[in-house]
């Protein structure tokens, strides 16, 4: 992980590198998003929420604002 995370990131010509955490763009980062979340989705399916993930990206399907706001307290 350290390799990937000290790699540089190519936009067009130019490289460059994250001074701190791993750029999105990075193969690594649906890895580490599914290890990250994986706790978080068991813990919102266990609290009855439904968590929807696509790679690192996640969202919490609710009915109205009330829930939405219950989601987020939990």
């Amino acid at each position: 992980m350290r390799r990937v995370s000290e790699e540089g990131t190519m936009d067009g010509p130019k490289e460059w590198k994250q001074r701190r955490g791993h750029h999105r763009g990075k193969v690594i980062s649906p890895l580490l998003a599914n290890l990250y979340l994986s706790k978080i989705d068991h813990e919102m399916a266990r609290l009855g929420h439904e968590m929807v993930r696509y790679a690192d990206d996640s969202v919490i399907p609710c009915r109205n604002e009330e829930e939405a706001k219950r989601a987020l307290k939990k």
